[in-house]
C-alpha cells in the first residue's frame, strides 16, 4: 500500500518492478481507489501492460476475499481533493479509515497466513525530525541531479508499518549498526529476494530487505485492531474543495490519454 510521492509528477522512461515481475512470469496488480491508478501511466512497462493488471479498490476487496490476489499487489489511495491519501488537501482521518479497510479483507481472506502488508509513505509530513538524513547511500546510477545532487544521501525518516500473522507481536524492525539503512528501495529488494527478480538499480541492489521480519513458523490468530475505532475529523477543512497537486497531475495524464477519464 502506497502513500503520495513525487514520482507521480511525470511518467518516466525506465523499467519498473512490474516489468521485472512480468519478465519472471510473476503476476501483479495495481489497484486505484475509485479511479484508474496513477501507476499505470508512470512507466513504459505499466503503460503497455494488460488491463487485467489494474483495477479499483472494490476489485481488491473481492480478490482478497476470494483468495485470488496476485503475488504482488500495489494499492493507491484516492488522489482527489476530497480523497484519502493523507496528502494535502486530504482529511488525515480518511486515510486512517483506508488503512483499516485494507487490513480487514486481507485478515479475513483465505491467504492471510501467507500475506505481508506494507503500509509506507515517501514523505514525512513536514514534521521536524531530530535525526539528520545519513550519508553513504549507493547512487542508483552515475547521473547527477539538480544542483549537483549525487544521490549519496538517504532521505528523511518516514513511517512504515509491516503487518503479518508471521510477525511477532510488538516487533520493531532494525538493521544491525553499521549496515545499510532501510529505505524505500528495501521494498523493492524484498520483492527481488522473494521472487528472484534482478535489481532495477545499484540502489535497490545494495538495500536490505524486510523479509527477515517474518520470524514465526505458525501464524498468529489474534487481531490487534479488534474494537479499534477510526478517528473522525471535527470541523470543516477550508481547502477541501481546492484542487490538489496530485489531482492536477492526474488530470494532465488523462488529457495525454495515458489514463481513462473515469
Amino acid at each position: 500500500m502506497r502513500g503520495p510521492g513525487k514520482e507521480h509528477e511525470a511518467h518516466v522512461q525506465h523499467p519498473s518492478i512490474f516489468g521485472r515481475l512480468s519478465d519472471k512470469g510473476i503476476d501483479w496488480s495495481v489497484y486505484g481507489y475509485n479511479r484508474a491508478p496513477l501507476t499505470k501511466a508512470n512507466f513504459p512497462d505499466t503503460q503497455q501492460a494488460g488491463a487485467q493488471h489494474f483495477g479499483r479498490f472494490i476489485d481488491f476487496k473481492h480478490a482478497a476475499a476470494g483468495g485470488s490476489l496476485p503475488a504482488f499487489t500495489l494499492l493507491e489511495p484516492a488522489w482527489k481533493h476530497d480523497g484519502n491519501s493523507q496528502h494535502p488537501n486530504d482529511d488525515v482521518a480518511s486515510g486512517e479509515q483506508l488503512v483499516l479497510d485494507v487490513y480487514n479483507p486481507l485478515r479475513t481472506g483465505p491467504d492471510w497466513a501467507k500475506t505481508l502488508l506494507v503500509i509506507t509513505y515517501d514523505e514525512h509530513g513536514g514534521c521536524y525530525d531530530h535525526v539528520p538524513p545519513p550519508a553513504g547511500a549507493t547512487p542508483p546510477s552515475n547521473q547527477t541531479g539538480e544542483a549537483g545532487f549525487d544521490f549519496t544521501r538517504f532521505g528523511v525518516r518516514v513511517p512504515t508499518v509491516v503487518v503479518s500473522p508471521l510477525i511477532k507481536l510488538g516487533t520493531v524492525l532494525r538493521v544491525p549498526d553499521g549496515s545499510v539503512p532501510l529505505d524505500h528501495t528495501s521494498v523493492l529488494k524484498t520483492i527481488e529476494q522473494r521472487w528472484g527478480v534482478p535489481p532495477l538499480t545499484a540502489r535497490d541492489d545494495a538495500a536490505p530487505g524486510i523479509g527477515g521480519v517474518l520470524t514465526l513458523d505458525k501464524p498468529r490468530d489474534d487481531n490487534p485492531l479488534d474494537d479499534v475505532i477510526v478517528p473522525v475529523s471535527k470541523g470543516d477543512n477550508p481547502a477541501r474543495a481546492v484542487t490538489s497537486h496530485l489531482e492536477a497531475v492526474y488530470n494532465s495524464l488523462v488529457a495525454e490519454n495515458l489514463l481513462p477519464s473515469t
